[in-house]
């Protein structure tokens, strides 16, 4: 059997797996006799019947690709129906429904290869030190992070936390919960409109992970979606339109950062009462009224152009009160 045959059979499955999903998806529950008139209206597996044999394979084989549990349950008067047990997993943005459509996109790219040269395709990711945050993840350990600063061209070396994944614009985020705050958790009590602050880290940044083995009490009401939420700008270090901009600030504007959800920042390094933050951006204008807004708690640093317009506008403003 050539290796075109076998592409072209694992093209195959993977389309009548696609199709058993979104049917019972979109049915809820579905007999086996509805769901057998559908296949034949669809003409799958070329117009043979459904057999149940062959159904309970499909299912076995959906179960182990995707982890989607097909289940059977009775209705009374021997009607049974099927429905997936965790169909939520398909929902959002779930890795699982991510995992599907790249199957199906890989699918149709088997099946029209004479134009892949004709399709580009925005998904390459750097997969380094996934593996060892993913196990940090799982088992509550700290990490050891060593990372690059741009703005001081040095490395530096952070504790912390790890609690989930985000991949957006073939980038990758690491999503910790602020220190204080976790430690926080163990005296006070937090509900479910008490999210935690967050911190979102660029693991491109990262030049070493390391597990520490120390565990750390997770959060309880940590969601993933809500961490997601609560950050409105993901910065691709590819992007042309992102920018950054590098502030020192006192314990009161560090406290008004973490408090905000409208950029995304990082906490480089603190020195007792002075912190080194920086905020990623797309606009100019937003991040100035921010940045103004705290007034004295806060100092650009870098780059030079934001400290000119920032000492700009500071002196325009003295100049019309003092006038």
């Amino acid at each position: 059997m050539n290796s075109k045959h076998i592409n072209s059979k694992v093209s195959d499955t993977i389309r009548i797996y696609q199709w058993i999903i979104s049917t019972i998806v979109s049915c809820g529950k579905v007999s086996f006799k509805e769901l057998s008139d559908l296949w034949e209206k669809e003409r799958l597996a070329d117009g043979y019947p459904l057999s149940r044999t062959t159904f309970n394979r499909y299912r076995d084989g959906i179960m182990d690709l995707y982890g989607l549990e097909i289940l059977c349950k009775s209705e009374g008067r021997n009607v049974h129906k099927y429905y997936i047990r965790n169909k939520v997993d398909l929902y959002d943005d779930s890795p699982l429904r991510w995992s599907i459509n790249s199957m199906a996109l890989n699918s149709l790219l088997y099946k029209h290869d004479s134009i892949r040269s004709h399709i580009s395709i925005d998904q390459n990711f750097d997969t380094e030190h996934l593996n060892d945050i993913m196990e940090a993840i799982e088992k509550s350990n700290v990490l050891r992070v060593t990372q690059w600063d741009d703005c001081s061209k040095k490395t530096n070396i952070v504790l912390l936390e790890p609690y989930g994944l985000v991949l957006r614009q073939g980038i990758w985020f690491l999503v910790t919960v602020l220190h204080e705050e976790a430690a926080a958790a163990n005296i006070i009590v937090f509900n479910e409109e008490s999210q935690p602050s967050y911190e979102y880290y660029i693991l491109s940044n990262f030049l070493k992970v390391e597990n520490t083995g120390k565990k750390f009490i997770k959060n309880k009401y940590f969601k993933i979606q809500r961490a997601v939420s609560m950050s409105r700008v993901w910065p691709s270090v590819k992007s042309k339109e992102t920018i950054s901009v590098t502030l020192m600030v006192n314990e009161i504007g560090l406290l008004k950062i973490k408090n905000q959800n409208r950029f995304l920042y990082n906490i480089n390094r603190q020195n007792n009462n002075k912190s080194q933050v920086t905020l990623f951006f797309i606009s100019d204008e937003d991040v100035i009224e921010y940045i103004l807004s705290l007034g004295s708690n806060v100092k650009v640093v870098a780059p030079q152009r934001m400290v000119d317009t920032i000492s700009q506008r500071i002196t325009e403003m003295y100049n019309e009160y003092c006038e």
